[in-house]
């Protein structure tokens, strides 16, 4: 196996991140940009605090630009040792846009498709520890985000929806490739096929979750795990993580094959019916 050093590449909520109380090592970051704030709120941990609660954060390509600007800054930062992601106002994430995904046009839907395979390999692929803070939903592409990180800490509200069949589409953003590697294969075929909610007592039993404390202590236990980890000898783990990856097919095979099925799917009229249907009930 070739070890060289990788490439760079409107619920009141229950637990708003605003509410945090700066420790004495506060150090916060605010960015520029308007759907994300960039903190270090201890040292060494970058937190990415995706910034737009009265959407739950949907994921559209410009907030998928801003975490991955986020990520890749805190990649090349030696100052920075871990990364946390999480939402504001008590919700992780709500999926994908689909109010800006249904007008892509077909002729574009692979350049679609490949926006979002960079931003899941760039997140599974970083070399530092990355830990997925989950209150309230998260959904869909939000899920695979979380997925492609090395530790989810979810609050005992938490919930995880896969809802792709109900607009027609597969599961994407690497999905198939990280949730049978986390729950195993028969889990993760009952739980993609099903499309049920998962709840957070669940998603611990089997693995989907990695600890479940209560809501309040969410941020604060995903920052303990991102210090401890952030703690263990830098090398030894980003080899580690590139072994775990190396299991059976690639992710880029899988991702390859995502594709493929996806633009096929993302053509047909139950994706089209799905939309139509979603985006009415928000009217």
């Amino acid at each position: 196996m070739n070890l060289q050093e990788p490439r760079r590449s409107d619920e009141e909520p229950r637990n708003c991140l605003k509410s945090i109380p700066a420790g004495p090592h506060e150090r916060s970051k605010v960015s520029n940009a308007s759907l994300i704030r960039i903190e270090t709120p201890r040292p060494g941990i970058r937190r990415i605090v995706m910034d737009r609660p009265e959407r739950r954060h949907v994921v559209s390509p410009e907030l998928r630009a801003e975490i991955l600007g986020a990520v890749m800054t805190a990649e090349a930062d030696s100052s920075i040792r871990a990364i946390v992601l999480t939402g504001s106002g008590g919700n992780f994430s709500g999926g994908g846009d689909l109010a800006k995904i249904s007008k892509v046009q077909p002729s574009e839907f692979s350049q679609h498709m490949d926006a979002l395979h960079r931003f899941t390999t760039a997140i599974s692929n970083c070399s530092k520890p990355t830990i997925a803070a989950i209150e309230g939903v998260a959904a869909g592409s939000g899920v695979g985000n979380a997925l492609a990180m090395d530790l989810i800490v979810a609050g005992k509200s938490a919930y995880f929806v896969f809802p792709f069949f109900k607009i027609g589409l597969i599961p994407d953003a690497g999905i198939l490739y990280h949730l049978p590697r986390r729950v195993g294969t028969a889990i993760a075929r009952r739980m993609l096929l099903s499309a049920q909610k998962v709840d957070a007592a669940e998603a611990e039993r089997t693995g989907l979750a990695d600890v479940v404390v209560p809501d309040d202590k969410v941020q604060e236990e995903a920052l303990d795990h991102a210090e401890r980890l952030a703690a263990q000898p830098a090398q030894a783990f980003r080899l580690t993580k590139r072994i775990l990856a190396s299991e059976g097919l690639s992710l880029a095979d899988v991702l390859r094959e995502e594709a493929a099925a996806q633009i096929i799917c993302f053509q047909s009229p139950e994706f089209r019916a799905g939309v139509e249907a979603f985006l009415g009930k928000r009217k």
